[in-house]
């Protein structure tokens, strides 16, 4: 089995497009990363946009990850509101809220290979204090998604937060995040600095500390790829 990879959207429909008609029957494809809130795309772009993951998800054609600006929407305005907020788009999400909720896969954790998908990662010290380990991750992942005050939904100072570190729907993959040696992670949310760059190329998509970054595809379009039988990554366009 191959699995698909897929980062901030923030809109994008053209690329949403690509992806589904391209990989839908070759790939498990995982959408990680925004698919609101673009200073680039118009709302209705926006709208549209989410509706092919949300439809494609409901058809189990993919898999759809939360993150932090749909839950500008879905969640408590006084816990989960963020940049980029806009009134409209609220108008618009109303009637989609409960259809998005059921959808939703909040983490993905393929045990196995010790991969680990969330919009923002799990870094280390949560870990660390949670007693995390491969055999329980998923059961304390679980029980955090379903409850908004847990450290699932942490923002920290970083980001403007009132915690001390972020989540994994808020970690700041610089100035936050540190991984553990048992895991590999792959997350979206924060473009790189140049002290964590170490991909070849500018803007494409980062690895460090055995973590894949793949917010990348409003500079560069590139996906990554996990093949389950050679446990092989592959950076693909």
């Amino acid at each position: 089995m191959k699995y698909l990879f897929v980062g901030d959207i923030h809109g994008d429909i053209t690329i949403t497009e690509y992806v589904l008609n391209k990989f839908e029957n070759t790939h498990k494809i995982f959408f990680i990363g925004d698919l609101v809130d673009s200073f680039q795309f118009s709302i209705i772009e926006q709208v549209e946009c989410l509706l092919l993951v949300l439809e494609a998800a409901e058809h189990k054609k993919c898999v759809y990850i939360p993150v932090n600006h749909e839950f500008n929407y879905l969640g408590p305005k006084d816990i989960c509101r963020c940049s980029g907020f806009n009134s409209v788009t609220d108008a618009h999400l109303i009637h989609l809220k409960n259809r998005l909720l059921n959808v939703f896969t909040y983490f993905y954790f393929d045990k196995e290979n010790k991969i680990l998908v969330t919009h923002a990662g799990l870094t280390k010290s949560l870990i660390k204090y949670y007693k995390i380990t491969v055999d329980n991750i998923e059961e304390i992942l679980t029980k955090w998604s379903h409850d908004y005050t847990s450290p699932f939904y942490y923002i920290g100072r970083s980001r403007f937060g009132k915690d001390d570190i972020g989540g994994p729907l808020w970690c700041d993959w610089n100035r936050e995040f540190e991984n553990c040696n048992w895991l590999t992670q792959i997350l979206g949310h924060s473009s790189a600095l140049s002290n964590k760059e170490k991909h070849d190329k500018k803007f494409g998509i980062r690895y460090f500390d055995q973590t894949y970054n793949i917010d990348c595809l409003l500079r560069t379009i590139e996906f990554l790829e996990f093949d389950t039988d050679t446990q092989k990554f592959t950076i693909i366009h």
